[in-house]
């Protein structure tokens, strides 16, 4: 039985589009939905120094797709500096093709490290969908 915080990822594929899963870590999931010109991110579990080697590839595809991309971050249970550069880097990645990567979902405590580390001011924030 896997532990209580690997969260597996599945997919979720629509009419039009792909899904693309990165494959389980022992703490964050990562599915990915593409439709259309749009890619749509969420990532559960913990996204950390430990966990983000298990979604960096897949991100970076996402990001690499030649579209806009949203990560919805609202089951991340906890994010720290490292994920934040990663979700940094996937942002400029995307900025380099000409596209852009949102964020939505941020806890109250991610929103208020990326605050604290600056990050705030250089990644895409949706502050409506922050809790």
């Amino acid at each position: 039985m896997a532990p209580p915080n690997d969260l597996r990822t599945s997919r979720h594929a629509r009419p039009g589009g792909a899904a693309r899963v990165a494959p389980p870590g022992p703490g964050c999931g990562l599915v990915v939905d593409l439709t259309g010109d749009k890619a749509r991110l969420r990532l559960r579990g913990t996204l950390d120094l430990t966990t983000v080697h298990d979604v960096r590839s897949e991100l970076f595809r996402a990001v690499g797709a030649d579209t806009d991309v949203v990560v919805d971050l609202s089951a991340v249970r906890q994010l720290d500096a490292a994920g934040l550069v990663l979700l940094l880097s996937a942002s400029r990645r995307a900025a380099a093709t000409g596209h852009r990567l949102a964020l939505e979902g941020l806890s109250h405590d991610a929103l208020e490290l990326a605050r604290a580390t600056g990050l705030d001011r250089l990644l895409s924030i949706r502050r409506s969908a922050a809790v």
